[in-house]
């Protein structure tokens, strides 16, 4: 099918959809401001004087006890980080680091991993009983709706009593009714024990990981409890009885449930399941096989029994990252219903969507991931106004470096940066390699949204006294590092820098690739770059050991070769006024040891640093290097003996000794090969009409754009690619074809397949039986008049439909006849020009007033 389109395309408004906000459960009537109290662990303190501190943040109280007795309803209390596995309360049927009797709010400040709440297990292998001592305990019903959040809740022991004492040996709740319960939020509760309920009894939790609870009745790590987005690990019953599951009584929404132990299972009585995973869990899938003792209600769930070869192996989950995510591909993926987020009321400022690795995802759509962990395929960065506290997993919260967010990606990734300069933040792949602006990990995408001219990502050179004279050490920074079957699109690559030396049990390419180091010039890619001012104490400056494509490549340096690239591919890039070596040293060069070379225009300008002294262009060659269908204004510099040919080149002056090499090339191309400032070809130039698509497709294995050059301006007009990494300027002569009277229409781009007959020495888009082409066309000014013409010949007919209504028929006739479109307010026309039957049909002469702009296709 024809497609030429001429003119602009306008376009349509974007609409912005807002996020769902999470969900509020409680009307409270709190004071206006509930006072603040700090607390912050000193166990000697403690032991030698008791309570001591004000509880304000310089002088804080030294339990949470005081705390909680100290602050007022609904206020908050501020747990520095710290192990806190002293002082002991007794609730008059069992002792607690903590009891809780008015709602509160407990904000672990410094972090759940440094701040831990530690209760005490018995002997044993169970670690519950009457010397026990728990981490929490919820006092009245005056405590409901508190929440604890940001802790660690470890070694809590309950009673082997079947009553209150025996319940919960993290935290007992009061009652069984799974409203206005105290929630857990983002913590970590482990290693507890009791008889029931090991972890928790009679309390909710949102993104917490619940691993190692035990118990000997039921409800191993939780019975009575409200839990979303949770993660619950290695529950084990030590009960006689073998139906006790790891989770009963609970509503349980968007859950992982793995590796119970012993003879526990998954998900069982009394539970409301939806949207979770179990798996691995004693005999069954979800819940075990005593039909009286299932489950109420299981919709949206997976679970897989593993047996044999497959005892640790599972179809849904990625432990990449050490979390639980899924697998690309996996039913899982996407199979939750969101509508399942409001069987859990939650407490008011704890949003649903948001899951346990702190990732935000879009919970007005109605599916998401199931399971604990959503698969976030897209991440964004704002250097400018980003934060790296922010989850960056949604574009309303972008983090702000690229270090920070890449180690959140998982395969298949794309993280995309909003423009701005990336000069904060420092990786490495590895303890042996360079310091690095970013490593981009395996399969992952880094695509700069707004392109190269917006968005920077900037190395820096040492600056301590370790620096040689030009900023090259081991406190350099190069820009980016790309590890296998990775990419970066869209950024301007500057200012990197690399090692000056080696040291013992270092990695030697930390001397080179000061704008890009890659793992595989075969797998890893730079697409859409401006690579420019970037430093190797050795080799390619501007890129090592990977491909570059479409890409600028100037002024890089490198004291010794391949000032633009070493040991790498280019595939449609311009390279031009790198520096390289010193005039001393051997065969400086822009690009040294090339592995492919491809559609790129070579510039003139190669300099060397001590004097200007201009290099070559390229020295040596890889392991079956490919040099095909370039634009060479430099010198070519002297070659190995490979064993591979320069195919279809043109050279603007003589080659030397490559003249060997030679296939199909234009040699002394002279004032033959005319460029333009930006280094196109102008019409007519040598080399213009000289590559098929199907040549270039098979010197890059596809990795090159066949339809669109350097600058997005389309390839092609007569079935031929051009030379060089720009194509000549057609439309201009194109458009003299497509119109009639010689107004030179604005033709911005067409398909190779368009062709123009002659029609009374008037070209023409030709149309045969069952063809048919579209027309949008579209005027500044809505009263002008537009018009056509078309000629048919044979026994066929064209129909001319308008905005999908039947406009006009025609058949052969002796003249051509034409088609004048009414004027009216209208802005926007949509044609459609079909032909049916024997024959053919031709469409020329379209003419209109200024400001007609037209779209066929």
């Amino acid at each position: 099918m024809p497609r030429i389109k001429v003119g602009f395309c306008r376009l349509l408004p974007i609409v912005p959809v807002a996020l769902f906000a999470g969900f509020s459960a409680f009307a409270e009537d709190a004071a206006s401001a509930p006072e603040v109290v700090w607390v912050k662990a000193d166990r000697a303190a403690f032991e030698t004087q008791g309570v001591i501190g004000d509880g304000s943040e310089t002088n804080p109280f030294n339990t949470i006890q005081k705390g909680i007795d100290t602050v007022a309803v609904g206020g908050t209390v501020k747990i520095m980080a710290g192990i806190y596995d002293y002082d002991e309360h007794f609730d008059g049927t069992h002792t607690n680091r903590i009891v809780i009797s008015k709602r509160v709010i407990l904000d672990g400040v410094g972090g759940k991993d440094a701040t831990h709440i530690v209760g005490k297990l018995s002997a044993g292998n169970v670690g519950n009983g009457s010397d026990a001592i728990r981490c929490i305990k919820i006092g009245d019903n005056n405590a409901k709706n508190t929440i604890i959040r940001n802790v660690t809740l470890r070694n809590g022991g309950a009673s082997t009593e079947s009553s209150t004492e025996g319940y919960g040996g993290a935290v007992c709740g009061v009652g069984s009714t799974l409203k206005n319960h105290a929630w857990l939020v983002d913590c970590v509760v482990s290693n507890c024990a009791a008889a029931w309920g090991g972890g928790l009894n009679s309390a909710s939790a949102m993104r917490c990981v619940i691993s190692d609870c035990r118990a000997t009745a039921w409800g191993t790590a939780v019975r009575y409890g409200n839990l979303m987005h949770c993660f619950i690990t290695k529950a084990k019953n030590y009960g006689s009885n073998g139906n006790r599951p790891a989770v009963e009584y609970s509503y349980v929404v968007n859950c992982t449930l793995v590796k119970t132990l012993g003879i526990t299972h998954g998900f069982g009585r009394g539970c409301n399941v939806y949207n979770c995973i179990a798996y691995d869990c004693g005999a069954s899938e979800i819940v075990h096989g005593d039909a009286k003792y299932n489950v109420n209600e299981f919709q949206n769930c997976y679970g897989y029994i593993m047996t044999g070869e497959d005892a640790h192996t599972n179809p849904f989950l990625d432990y990449q990252n050490g979390d639980y995510r899924l697998k690309e591909g996996t039913p899982a993926r996407d199979g939750a219903l969101t509508q399942y987020f409001e069987k859990i009321v939650l407490p008011e400022r704890v949003l649903a969507n948001i899951d346990l690795a702190g990732n935000e995802f879009d919970i007005t759509k109605s599916t998401c991931d199931i399971g604990c962990y959503q698969r976030i395929l897209d991440w964004y960065v704002d250097a400018e106004n980003g934060d790296d506290d922010n989850s960056g997993s949604v574009a309303t919260s972008p983090m702000k470096t690229l270090a920070a967010i890449m180690p959140k990606t998982l395969p298949g990734d794309t993280v995309h940066a909003a423009a701005g300069t990336y000069n904060e933040g420092i990786m490495r792949k590895s303890a042996t390699t360079a310091k690095a602006r970013v490593v981009v990990p395996k399969n992952v995408t880094l695509v700069a949204d707004e392109g190269a001219k917006s968005t920077f990502i900037v190395g820096a050179p040492d600056t301590t006294e370790s620096a040689d004279e030009y900023g090259f050490g081991t406190n350099a920074v190069r820009c980016v590092h790309l590890e296998e079957n990775s990419k970066i699109k869209g950024f301007t690559i500057t200012g990197g820098y690399t090692w000056s030396g080696t040291l013992e049990g270092f990695s030697n390419n930390n001397r080179s690739g000061g704008g890009i180091c890659g793992d595989s010039p075969h797998t890893v890619l730079a697409e859409e770059c401006i690579i420019s001012n970037n430093w190797a104490s050795y080799s390619g400056g501007g890129v090592f050991y990977a491909a570059a494509v479409r890409s600028y490549l100037f002024e890089n340096h490198s004291t010794y070769q391949g000032g633009a690239m070493h040991d790498g591919k280019l595939y449609g890039c311009v390279v031009d006024k790198n520096y390289t070596g010193f005039s001393t040293t051997t065969r400086p060069s822009s690009c040294w040891a090339h592995r492919a070379i491809v559609n790129c225009t070579l510039g003139p300008d190669i300099f060397t640093h001590d004097n200007g002294n201009k290099g070559c262009v390229v020295t040596a060659e890889g392991s079956g290097a490919i040099f095909s269908y370039n634009i060479v204004m430099g010198t070519m510099g002297a070659y190995s003996d490979g064993n591979y040919k320069l195919v279809g080149c043109v050279f603007q002056g003589a080659v030397g000794s490559w003249d060997k090499k030679l296939q199909n090339c234009i040699v002394n191309a002279g004032d033959g090969l005319q460029l333009d400032e930006n280094y196109r070809p102008l019409p007519g130039s040598v080399g213009v009409d000289m590559v098929t698509v199907d040549e270039l497709n098979e010197a890059t294995g596809g990795k090159l754009p066949t339809n669109k050059d350097l600058s997005g301006f389309q390839r092609m007009m007569n079935g031929k690619i051009d030379v060089g990494a720009l194509e000549a300027d057609w439309r201009g002569e194109y458009a003299k074809l497509l119109d009639g009277f010689g107004n030179r229409i604005n033709v911005t781009s067409a398909t190779s397949d368009v062709t123009t007959n002659d029609v009374n020495s008037v070209s023409s888009v030709a149309l045969v039986d069952g063809e048919s082409i579209s027309l949008e066309w579209w005027n500044a000014e809505p009263f002008a008049r537009r018009s056509g013409k078309a000629y048919v010949t044979g026994e066929g007919m064209l129909t001319i439909l308008r905005n999908g209504v039947e406009f006009a028929t025609y058949k052969a006739s002796s003249s051509p006849v034409e088609f004048s479109i009414p004027t009216g307010n209208e802005e926007l026309f949509d044609f459609t020009f079909s032909f049916s039957g024997e024959g053919s049909a031709n469409i020329y002469n379209f003419a209109a007033a200024k400001g007609t702009l037209f779209t066929i296709h």
